[in-house]
Protein backbone atom coordinates (compact mmCIF):
# COMPACT_ATOMS: atom_id res chain seq x y z
CA UNK A 1 0.00 0.00 0.00
CA UNK A 2 1.16 3.62 -0.95
CA UNK A 3 -0.25 7.33 0.42
CA UNK A 4 0.07 10.33 -0.99
CA UNK A 5 -1.17 14.36 -0.16
CA UNK A 6 -1.46 15.27 -3.52
CA UNK A 7 -2.26 12.15 -5.64
CA UNK A 8 1.05 12.76 -7.61
CA UNK A 9 4.13 11.63 -5.15
CA UNK A 10 3.18 8.20 -3.51
CA UNK A 11 5.44 6.52 -0.66
CA UNK A 12 5.26 3.33 1.10
CA UNK A 13 3.30 2.62 3.82
CA UNK A 14 5.26 0.45 6.58
CA UNK A 15 4.46 -2.88 6.75
CA UNK A 16 1.14 -2.53 4.68
CA UNK A 17 0.85 -5.80 2.70
CA UNK A 18 -2.33 -7.20 3.34
CA UNK A 19 -5.52 -7.31 1.00
CA UNK A 20 -6.95 -4.76 2.93
CA UNK A 21 -5.58 -1.32 4.87
CA UNK A 22 -7.66 0.43 7.60
CA UNK A 23 -6.90 3.94 7.71
CA UNK A 24 -5.33 4.80 11.24
CA UNK A 25 -8.26 6.69 13.23
CA UNK A 26 -5.13 9.09 14.79
CA UNK A 27 -4.66 10.54 10.90
CA UNK A 28 -4.67 14.53 11.42
CA UNK A 29 -7.33 15.70 8.91
CA UNK A 30 -7.24 16.46 5.46
CA UNK A 31 -7.44 14.33 2.30
CA UNK A 32 -5.13 11.38 1.24
CA UNK A 33 -4.85 9.33 -1.67
CA UNK A 34 -3.93 5.46 -1.38
CA UNK A 35 -3.63 2.58 -4.06
CA UNK A 36 -1.87 -0.79 -3.67
CA UNK A 37 0.93 -1.72 -5.95
CA UNK A 38 0.94 -5.52 -6.42
CA UNK A 39 4.05 -7.29 -7.34
CA UNK A 40 4.65 -11.26 -8.65
CA UNK A 41 7.92 -12.79 -8.58
CA UNK A 42 10.09 -11.28 -11.75
CA UNK A 43 6.93 -9.81 -13.11
CA UNK A 44 6.79 -5.72 -13.50
CA UNK A 45 4.60 -4.48 -10.84
CA UNK A 46 1.09 -3.32 -11.05
CA UNK A 47 -0.84 -0.50 -9.95
CA UNK A 48 -4.18 0.34 -8.68
CA UNK A 49 -5.91 3.67 -9.39
CA UNK A 50 -5.84 5.86 -6.74
CA UNK A 51 -8.61 6.50 -3.99
CA UNK A 52 -8.78 9.33 -1.77
CA UNK A 53 -9.80 9.40 1.68
CA UNK A 54 -11.04 12.74 3.57
CA UNK A 55 -10.81 12.46 7.15
CA UNK A 56 -12.60 15.39 8.39
CA UNK A 57 -11.89 16.78 12.20
CA UNK A 58 -14.31 16.27 14.84
CA UNK A 59 -17.46 18.60 15.30
CA UNK A 60 -17.27 21.21 17.52
CA UNK A 61 -20.50 23.18 18.80
CA UNK A 62 -18.48 25.68 20.44
CA UNK A 63 -20.53 28.71 22.59
CA UNK A 64 -22.97 30.99 21.77
CA UNK A 65 -23.00 34.73 23.02
CA UNK A 66 -25.55 37.69 22.73
CA UNK A 67 -28.32 36.81 25.24
CA UNK A 68 -30.11 40.07 25.13
CA UNK A 69 -33.39 41.27 26.43
CA UNK A 70 -35.67 43.41 23.59
CA UNK A 71 -38.86 45.50 23.35
CA UNK A 72 -41.60 43.48 21.34
CA UNK A 73 -42.07 44.43 17.90
CA UNK A 74 -39.40 45.98 16.05
CA UNK A 75 -35.70 44.77 17.42
CA UNK A 76 -32.59 43.05 16.49
CA UNK A 77 -29.34 41.33 18.76
CA UNK A 78 -26.85 39.68 17.38
CA UNK A 79 -26.05 36.37 18.39
CA UNK A 80 -22.22 35.03 17.85
CA UNK A 81 -21.10 31.15 17.82
CA UNK A 82 -17.34 30.93 18.50
CA UNK A 83 -14.82 28.01 18.74
CA UNK A 84 -16.83 25.69 16.37
CA UNK A 85 -15.50 23.46 14.40
CA UNK A 86 -17.92 22.13 10.92
CA UNK A 87 -21.08 23.50 8.92
CA UNK A 88 -23.26 25.67 11.33
CA UNK A 89 -27.08 25.29 11.40
CA UNK A 90 -28.88 27.90 13.86
CA UNK A 91 -32.30 26.91 15.47
CA UNK A 92 -34.46 28.43 17.57
CA UNK A 93 -37.42 27.46 20.32
CA UNK A 94 -39.95 29.77 21.72
CA UNK A 95 -41.39 30.13 24.19
CA UNK A 96 -38.98 28.21 26.56
CA UNK A 97 -35.42 26.66 26.33
CA UNK A 98 -37.49 23.06 26.56
CA UNK A 99 -39.41 23.94 23.77
CA UNK A 100 -38.43 21.89 20.33
CA UNK A 101 -36.11 23.26 18.13
CA UNK A 102 -36.29 23.82 14.83
CA UNK A 103 -33.54 25.37 12.40
CA UNK A 104 -33.77 28.60 11.06
CA UNK A 105 -33.53 28.86 7.39
CA UNK A 106 -30.75 30.17 5.57
CA UNK A 107 -28.92 30.61 9.08
CA UNK A 108 -25.43 29.03 8.38
CA UNK A 109 -22.98 31.44 9.48
CA UNK A 110 -21.42 32.17 12.54
CA UNK A 111 -23.42 34.92 13.23
CA UNK A 112 -27.44 35.34 13.40
CA UNK A 113 -28.96 38.64 14.06
CA UNK A 114 -32.42 37.72 15.70
CA UNK A 115 -35.04 40.88 15.21
CA UNK A 116 -38.51 41.40 14.95
CA UNK A 117 -39.37 39.30 18.14
CA UNK A 118 -42.53 39.07 19.72
CA UNK A 119 -41.88 36.56 21.99
CA UNK A 120 -39.09 34.83 24.03
CA UNK A 121 -37.30 32.61 21.42
CA UNK A 122 -34.29 30.69 22.38
CA UNK A 123 -31.06 29.61 20.23
CA UNK A 124 -29.08 26.74 19.22
CA UNK A 125 -26.12 26.05 16.99
CA UNK A 126 -25.74 22.26 15.37
CA UNK A 127 -22.67 22.55 14.21
CA UNK A 128 -21.20 19.58 11.65
CA UNK A 129 -17.93 18.35 9.96
CA UNK A 130 -18.16 16.39 7.03
CA UNK A 131 -19.16 13.17 7.48
CA UNK A 132 -18.84 13.37 11.52
CA UNK A 133 -21.82 12.98 13.99
CA UNK A 134 -23.12 17.10 15.07
CA UNK A 135 -22.11 18.57 17.78
CA UNK A 136 -24.66 20.77 19.40
CA UNK A 137 -24.40 23.62 21.64
CA UNK A 138 -24.94 22.59 25.47
CA UNK A 139 -26.54 25.81 26.55
CA UNK A 140 -29.45 27.67 24.31
CA UNK A 141 -29.24 31.69 24.32
CA UNK A 142 -32.11 33.34 25.16
CA UNK A 143 -33.83 36.63 23.78
CA UNK A 144 -35.73 38.18 26.29
CA UNK A 145 -39.34 39.73 24.85
CA UNK A 146 -40.44 42.59 27.04
CA UNK A 147 -43.76 43.91 26.18
CA UNK A 148 -44.16 47.21 24.89
CA UNK A 149 -44.88 49.99 28.05
CA UNK A 150 -48.74 51.40 28.19
CA UNK A 151 -49.33 53.84 29.68
CA UNK A 152 -53.06 54.47 31.06
CA UNK A 153 -55.26 57.59 32.73
CA UNK A 154 -54.83 58.46 36.03
CA UNK A 155 -57.61 59.13 38.50
CA UNK A 156 -57.88 60.87 41.82
CA UNK A 157 -56.81 64.15 40.26
CA UNK A 158 -58.04 67.39 41.54
CA UNK A 159 -57.54 70.04 44.53
CA UNK A 160 -57.31 68.54 48.41
CA UNK A 161 -56.81 70.28 51.43
CA UNK A 162 -53.05 70.63 53.36
CA UNK A 163 -52.44 67.76 55.52
CA UNK A 164 -54.79 65.36 54.19
CA UNK A 165 -54.19 62.41 51.72
CA UNK A 166 -55.05 62.48 48.34
CA UNK A 167 -54.42 58.91 46.40
CA UNK A 168 -53.85 58.97 42.37
CA UNK A 169 -54.42 55.49 40.56
CA UNK A 170 -53.28 54.35 37.23
CA UNK A 171 -56.66 52.82 35.45
CA UNK A 172 -56.64 49.69 34.70
CA UNK A 173 -54.61 47.74 31.46
CA UNK A 174 -51.43 49.61 32.30
CA UNK A 175 -48.42 47.42 31.27
CA UNK A 176 -44.78 47.63 32.60
CA UNK A 177 -42.95 49.12 35.73
CA UNK A 178 -44.73 51.99 37.50
CA UNK A 179 -42.45 54.93 38.19
CA UNK A 180 -44.23 58.20 39.70
CA UNK A 181 -42.81 61.67 39.52
CA UNK A 182 -43.94 64.95 40.12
Amino acid sequence: WQTSTNNATFTNISAATAATYSVAATTVAGTYWYRAVLSSGACSPATTASVSVTVNPTSVAGTISGAATVCTGTNSTTLTLTGSTGAIQWQSASPLATSTYSNITGATSATYTASDLTATTFYKAVVTSGVCPAATTTAAVGVTVSPAAVATTITGGGSTCFGTVKVLTLSTGYVGSIQWQT
